[in-house]
């Protein structure tokens, strides 16, 4: 599985990155190792964590801050992935 933190700002994420779900420059990596998933969920930004350049980018950009996480999305997933995990494991013995 692959993980992505991607957009600051609510909706769909696969939606609102135009399909992009992965960096080009990680593709030869995901392209052997071949991840059964890609998945992005919606990423945090605390203003007061950013150096002045990055506060300066924001602010140019007009970019969202705040925390945009879906918990509960997030935690379905993990679970998905554990209960993968222990059906494998099942079957491995």
């Amino acid at each position: 599985m692959a993980v992505s933190s991607g957009p600051l700002s609510e909706g769909d994420p696969a939606e609102q990155l135009d399909g992009w779900r992965f960096p080009k420059a990680q593709q030869e990596i995901a392209d052997r190792i071949r991840p059964r998933e890609i998945i992005v969920f919606h990423g945090e930004l605390t203003i007061t964590k950013l150096n002045p350049i990055e506060k300066w980018m924001m602010e140019k950009f007009n970019s969202p801050v705040g925390d945009f996480r879906d918990w509960d999305a997030i935690t379905s997933w993990a679970v998905s992935i554990a209960d993968a995990l222990k059906a494998a494991l099942r079957e491995s013995v």
